[in-house]
C-alpha cells in the first residue's frame, strides 16, 4: 500500500525522537520513507475536471489525519513533553543599531519644516592675516567714532548691518494695503481726480467800479464793459427779427399749397395733367428688368495654343523681373537720399511739435473757458452794476443786487463743475377747458 503525505501534513505530524505513531496502520518512519521516494516517482497526470474525478484522484489522507490529532488534541489535551522545553543556550543580548554621530545630528524630515531656514548665518573663514588687519581696521574706526562724537554713532547704527531674521514692522505700501482691507483707511481717489477741470479761480474779485463807493473812474468802465454787453444781446435780437422778417406770411391755402409742392419734389407729377394721357407699359409697372446678356460662347479657332500661353507666361515672368530689379535699384540709391531724408524727419518733427504747441494752447484756453458738458451751453449771468443815482456812501444805505445763491451756483457751471441747465418752468399737460353757462 503507497501512501502519500503531503509537506504540511509532515510537519504536522512530527513526533518526538524516539516516539512512533501509527495512522491508519503505517508508521510514521515510514511515512517519511515514502515522502522521500514520491519525489522520486513520477506523478500521473489524470483529469480533474468535474466533481467525481476530483475526489477519485485527489489525497486527501494527510488532511484527515491531521484533523484527527487536532481534534484528540482539543478533547485531552497536548503530552507534558510538548508543553515545556528546557532552553540550554544561553540568552545573547540583542544586537543594537549602531548610528554614526553625523546620522544622530541630523533633524527628521517632519521636523525640519518647523525650522527656520537657517539657524544661524555660516560664518565666513577669513585667513589670519586678513583677520588681524580687519581687526585694526574696526578698531581705528572706533577711536574715529569716538573722536567725533555722538553723531558718527547715530550715522554707524544707520549705516550697521541688520538682522533678516528680527521681526521688523510692516512696511508703509503694506500698512496701507492692511488699512484699506479692513477698512480702517479711505479709499485712495484716482489720480485724474486732482486735476483741475478749470483754472478760473473758485471766488473771482469783482470789478473795483462794483464797490459800494467806487472811484469815478472805475465806476465809467464798469458801465462801459455793462453797456457792451446789452448792446451785443440787442445786435443778436435785431438779427433773428431780420431773419424772420424776410419770410413772407401765409394763410392756411397758401401754407397747404407750398407744403404739397415740397413734399412732391422729385416724383413724376405735373399740375396740369389729369393724368389722361398718361400711359405705363405693362413691364414697367410689374418693375421688370431687361434680361442679362448671354455670356460670350469660346469657339475652338478663338482659343489660345500652348505656345501662346508659353509666351505670356515668359511675359509676366520678365515682366516680374524687372519690377523686382527696379525695386531693388531704388533701395540701392535710398542710401545716396540721406541728406533729403533727414530734411524730411527734421520737417516732420518740427510739424509735430508745432501741433503739440497748438494742442497745449487749446487745453489751456478751454480750461480758462466753461465748455458744453450738456445739451445747454453756459450763459453768463447779467452784471450787477447800480447806476450814478443809485450810489450810497455808507453800507447801511447800500441797496442789495443779486443773490449769494445764484452766484455760487452760476461759479460751479462757470468752472465745468455742473452742466450748464436751464429753468424748469412748471406746465400743464393740456389746455385748461373752457365753459360757457347758459
Amino acid at each position: 500500500v503507497w501512501l502519500f503525505v503531503s509537506t504540511m501534513g509532515r510537519k504536522s505530524l512530527s513526533t518526538a525522537p524516539g516516539e512512533l505513531r501509527l495512522i491508519d496502520g503505517v508508521s510514521t518512519k515510514k511515512q517519511k520513507l515514502l515522502a522521500s521516494s514520491e519525489l522520486k516517482l513520477k506523478k500521473k497526470k489524470v483529469s480533474k475536471k468535474n466533481k467525481l474525478a476530483w475526489r477519485k484522484h485527489t489525497d486527501v489522507a494527510d488532511i484527515e489525519a491531521y484533523l484527527d490529532e487536532k481534534r484528540q488534541e482539543e478533547r485531552i489535551g497536548k503530552p507534558s513533553g510538548d508543553s515545556f522545553v528546557v532552553d540550554t543556550q544561553a540568552i545573547s543580548p540583542a544586537p543594537v543599531a549602531r548610528r554614526s554621530k553625523k546620522r544622530e545630528k541630523k533633524p527628521l524630515r517632519c521636523e525640519a519644516a518647523l525650522l527656520p531656514t537657517v539657524e544661524n548665518p555660516p560664518k565666513r573663514k577669513v585667513a589670519k592675516h586678513r583677520s588681524a588687519a580687519a581687526a585694526r581696521k574696526m578698531q581705528a574706526r572706533e577711536v574715529a567714532m569716538e573722536e567725533a562724537g555722538p553723531q558718527s554713532k547715530e550715522v554707524a547704527k544707520k549705516t550697521a548691518p541688520k538682522n533678516a531674521w528680527a521681526s521688523e514692522a510692516p512696511k508703509a505700501d503694506e500698512q496701507e494695503i492692511f488699512d484699506l482691507l479692513t477698512g480702517k483707511a479711505p479709499v485712495k481717489r484716482p489720480p485724474r481726480l486732482y486735476k483741475k477741470v478749470s483754472e478760473i479761480p473758485a471766488v473771482e474779485v469783482a470789478h473795483p467800479g462794483a464797490s459800494y463807493n467806487p472811484s469815478f473812474e472805475d465806476h465809467q468802465a464798469i458801465l462801459a464793459f455793462a453797456t457792451g454787453v446789452e448792446e451785443r444781446k440787442l445786435r443778436a435780437v435785431a438779427r433773428t427779427e431780420k431773419f424772420f422778417a424776410d419770410i413772407p406770411e401765409m394763410d392756411h391755402v397758401e401754407r397747404e399749397r407750398v407744403w404739397m409742392k415740397e413734399m412732391s419734389a422729385g416724383l413724376d407729377f405735373d399740375e396740369g395733367n389729369d393724368g389722361e394721357d398718361d400711359e405705363v407699359s405693362d413691364s414697367e409697372l410689374r418693375g421688370d428688368q431687361a434680361a442679362p446678356a448671354a455670356p460670350k460662347l469660346v469657339r475652338a479657332e478663338f482659343r489660345k495654343t500652348k505656345q501662346q500661353r508659353r509666351k505670356e507666361a515668359q511675359r509676366r515672368q520678365q515682366a516680374a523681373e524687372t519690377r523686382d530689379a527696379r525695386q531693388a535699384t531704388l533701395r540701392e540709391q535710398e542710401v545716396f537720399r540721406i541728406r533729403s531724408l533727414k530734411k524730411d524727419l527734421n520737417a516732420n518733427k518740427k510739424k509735430v511739435e508745432e501741433k503739440q504747441k497748438k494742442r497745449a494752447e487749446m487745453e489751456s484756453k478751454e480750461l480758462a473757458t466753461p465748455r458744453k458738458l450738456g445739451p445747454h451751453r453756459y450763459r453768463a449771468p447779467d452784471i450787477e452794476i447800480q447806476l450814478g443815482e443809485e450810489l450810497a456812501g455808507s453800507l447801511r444805505k447800500l441797496k442789495p443786487e443779486g443773490s449769494t445763491l445764484q452766484d455760487r451756483f452760476a461759479s460751479l457751471q462757470r468752472r465745468n463743475v455742473l452742466e450748464p441747465r436751464k429753468k424748469v418752468v412748471p406746465h400743464r399737460g393740456h389746455r385748461p377747458r373752457m365753459y360757457t353757462k347758459t
